[in-house]
């Protein structure tokens, strides 16, 4: 199954190589059929900056399905763990195999723990709301090999994307979206990401163009082999790129993308690069273009 976390693993392993969660809306189970998070959930600053208060924001509100684990959350402080809830100031999330998850002190480490198709570490938040002094939820990735998923609260932009739970917050520009893949259950993409997918454009909450067989606009938890959730920097929104491996694109900052980046013009690529159309060995459709 195709998944962002897949890519950010690919991107994380580059460059490892290179170097040598408004939270009152946690009602809603991930886990279960629900309430999911179509919206568009704001707050803070354009580029993935910080979600200022519960109080300046609003909440995602349309359909959707919420994600794996049965986690349940309250307030803000709170992470939903499985059947569990971890206070933010003394505990942090464990996964487990099955979507379940165990609190445990910040000052243990949790062991191993494969979810869907990558190693997923902890979560110290599951959207802003969690996050003190201006910062935001962040999909991280370890800086040292073997390549493992964190969800950690951090200034912004994030390396890979922002977190965010059914119904959550997310930062100006961005909106939550469900995502079973999530452990949080949901996501933040940029509003008004359109994906171009053969004849058709990809919107939330069918964002991803499943490269398949035959080109189709998919969720962002789409069970497809090959998928794009972006074809240029405009997909991801201010402070990330569109990151492309094996083609496959995800939205990442630009100092974690290690890959090509996909692009509509000149002014996203490198100085000594031009954006031009990819050719049929780069893996991706004809409509596709990258900086080279």
């Amino acid at each position: 199954m195709w998944s962002i976390v897949r890519l950010g693993l690919a991107l994380a392993a580059a460059a490892i190589a290179a170097c040598n969660v408004v939270e009152s809306s946690e009602d809603t189970p991930v886990g279960s059929s629900g309430t999911g998070a179509e919206g568009g959930a704001t707050s803070g600053d354009a580029g993935g900056g910080p979600a200022t208060s519960a109080s300046a924001t609003t909440t995602a509100s349309s359909g959707g399905t919420t994600g794996s684990g049965g986690m349940n959350a309250k307030s803000p402080g709170a992470i939903a763990c499985g059947a569990e809830t971890c206070d933010t100031l003394t505990q942090k999330c464990c996964a487990a195999p099955d979507g379940a998850g165990t609190c445990i002190s910040l000052a243990d480490t949790c062991g191993p723990s494969l979810r869907f198709d990558y190693e997923f570490d902890e979560m110290k938040c599951d959207d802003a709301a969690d996050c003190t002094g201006g910062q935001i939820c962040c999909l991280d990735l370890s800086k040292t090999a073997p390549a493992k998923i964190s969800y950690e609260c951090s200034p912004g932009p994030c390396n890979l994307h922002e977190a965010c739970i059914p119904g959550g917050v997310c930062s100006s520009g961005f909106q939550c979206v469900a995502d079973a893949q999530e452990p949080s259950g949901a996501r933040c993409v940029a509003v008004g990401a359109a994906v171009t997918c053969d004849a058709a454009t990809c919107i939330e909450p069918a964002g991803v163009c499943c490269i398949d067989a035959a080109p189709t606009c998919g969720s962002y938890d789409a069970s497809c082999s090959l998928g794009l959730e972006c074809d240029d920097s405009a997909d991801c929104g201010a402070g990330y790129v569109c990151c492309g491996s094996s083609g496959t694109s995800a939205c990442a900052s630009a100092t974690t993308c290690k890959g090509v980046r996909l692009c509509a013009t000149d002014g996203e690529c490198a100085a000594n690069q031009t954006c031009l159309p990819a050719s049929a060995l780069d893996g991706y459709p004809a409509s596709v273009k990258l900086c080279q």
